[in-house]
């Protein structure tokens, strides 16, 4: 209540007052100081006001009033200054601290928002001149570290060193103040002075040897081989020792590598990810000796619940194409928490390699359980499936499984594999279909221009079709056996049997395959050579994978439809 008098005290006179001026321009030059002073203090607070309610053009026309009132109020410019900022305009902004500074310049805030402002502005030059004078006001020589990162950023590396170790000479060593040190003598390409430098820290923490390390690493990266060494020989640590390891990596002295390695190798202090790094780079460098071997099984005895380290094991030995021994670790690690994407696909398509059926349906099962959006699990089970003669299950999974593809050669895969399925399932429609929508992203894939062109051939079906797809494959792969027969059979579908006869005999000296040499046999029935046409029979049954009819053919020496 006597607040509200105040004001209204207050209003009134200053409106007594403003009448009694013939000039609006020398307004507060009759006000009593006091009261200007508190009218002053009075928009200044309703100014800050209206900026926290975000009403930034009422706050401005606030402060505008109190800058007429008094214009030599400091505060007033700051505020306005703040003002400006919130709306991006960093040069008015500037303008008007720079005014505040005038007026009071020992006030370390509208310093450090002058600091600001200039960030903003990216006037680094005189961002330096506002640290200085920060540091020269009392309670403020932490400002040197401010000064340090801005030298820093300037790349004026002297400049930054002395500003850090004046701060640093106040306040004690700082661990993060060391690592800036240390990256800008790594820029000047000064490995004495780092050292010399770090030297400090550790000196500070004689029994803590991750600095050691910390240095260590640095100079090994700059092939300071020797100044590393020293150091790490004075310690028996086992991460010391797979340093040294390292060294002894890079120098080629690999007996001595193997050495340091094993002394680190049962720790559980050292890394496990660097254990594995260092012996996958001497196993590049030296194949797999006794002693890694050793070392190798050493790993999945240490590690036995670490997938990764399993699937090493497992990546060793199918890079000596050692495919058991790889294909046994890398079951194990899928086993196990975390093993990732890619060690399941490792496994699966080792498998699928192997003619492992079950193993692999069994094992996409798995891995689509836990991603159950990756195309390449269910193509794999799809296909595996459809081998065992599953079509419906290998239909479902394919058809599910395609809407995940984002490669579109891996989608034109998809269909052909559907294609296959839905002509098992004598699903010709679909399987026409799935053909087709393979050939229309790849025109020129092999898989489905021979299995479409032979499966409409054996329904007699768009015959000429199917002839021009086979004629393409012959053109491009003239000795592929596969092909060969396709084009032949397409030839003797038509009754063009004297060129089938041509190109199913080519492909039956190229592969004695059950399946070849009866369509040769039967082309040679055809053509009247009947003694020809028996033999080749005979020796198809003997090959197998021939048709049901191939006893009666032998039998009564005649083709049936």
């Amino acid at each position: 209540m006597r607040f509200t008098i105040l004001i209204c005290f207050l209003t009134c006179l200053l409106c007594s007052l403003f009448a009694q001026q013939k000039k609006k321009n020398n307004i507060s030059e009759d006000l009593l100081p006091k009261v200007l002073s508190l009218k002053v203090e009075t928009l200044i607070i309703e100014g800050s006001r209206l900026i926290i309610l975000g009403n930034y053009p009422a706050a401005r026309s606030i402060f505008d009033q109190a800058k007429q009132l008094e214009p030599n109020n400091a505060v007033v410019y700051f505020k306005l200054a703040e003002l400006d900022m919130i709306i991006n305009a960093s040069e008015a902004a500037l303008i008007h601290i720079n005014r505040a500074i005038t007026l009071d310049g020992e006030n370390k805030f509208y310093l450090i928002f002058k600091a600001d402002i200039l960030s903003s502005l990216n006037r680094y030059a005189d961002l330096v001149d506002i640290y200085k004078k920060l540091i020269g006001l009392p309670g403020n020589e932490h400002y040197y570290f401010d000064l340090g990162a801005l030298y820093q950023f300037q790349q004026k590396w002297d400049e930054a060193l002395d500003a850090y170790e004046k701060g640093q000479q106040l306040f004690g060593i700082s661990e993060s103040i060391m690592r800036e040190r240390q990256k800008i003598f790594l820029q000047k390409k000064d490995l004495d002075a780092l050292e010399e430098d770090w030297n400090r820290l550790i000196d500070q923490s004689p029994n803590e040897i991750k600095y050691v390390l910390e240095v260590c690493s640095i100079l090994i990266m700059n092939k300071a081989y020797d100044q590393a060494m020293n150091k790490l020989l004075a310690w028996e640590d086992p991460n010391a020792k797979l340093l040294i390891s390292q060294i002894a990596l890079q120098q080629k002295d690999y007996d001595k590598a193997i050495i340091f390695l094993k002394q680190s190798f049962s720790s559980q202090e050292a890394p496990m990810l660097a254990k594995i790094q260092l012996l996958d780079a001497l196993i590049d460098k030296i194949s797999l000796t006794a002693s890694l071997k050793e070392l190798l099984n050493q790993l999945t005895q240490i590690y036995p619940m670490q997938f990764e380290a399993i699937a090493f094991v497992g990546d060793v030995y199918l890079k000596l194409d050692k495919t058991v021994e790889a294909l046994s670790n890398y079951r194990k690690a899928i086993a196990l928490e975390g093993a990732n994407y890619k060690v399941w696909q490792q496994v699966i398509s080792m498998e699928f390699q192997n003619l492992e059926y079950d193993s692999v349906m069994q094992h996409c099962d798995a891995a689509l359980e836990r991603y159950p959006n990756q195309a390449l699990f269910y193509f794999y089970n799809g296909v595996a499936h459809s081998i065992k003669k599953e079509f419906k299950t290998a239909i479902s999974l394919l058809s599910h499984g395609r809407k995940y593809v984002g490669d579109p050669n891996l989608l034109g895969i998809f269909y052909a594999q559907l294609g296959d399925a839905y002509n098992a399932l004598e699903q010709y429609a679909q399987s026409d279909e799935a053909y087709e929508k393979a050939l229309d992203i790849n025109p020129n894939n092999e898989h489905v221009l021979n299995n479409y062109s032979y499966f409409l051939c054996l329904r007699k079906q768009q015959l000429l079709k199917a002839q021009e797809m086979a004629k393409r494959l012959i053109q491009k792969y003239p000795k592929n056996a596969t092909y060969l027969d396709t084009y032949g059979w397409v030839l003797f579908t038509i009754k063009e049997y004297e060129e089938a006869e041509i190109y199913l005999k080519k492909a039956a000296l190229i592969d004695e395959n059950g399946t070849i040499i009866e369509h040769y046999g039967d082309v040679l029935f055809e053509l009247g050579k009947f003694q020809k046409a028996l033999n080749q029979w005979k020796r198809a049954q003997e090959l197998g994978g021939t048709t049901d009819s191939i006893e009666s053919k032998i039998k009564n020496s005649k083709l049936r439809d």
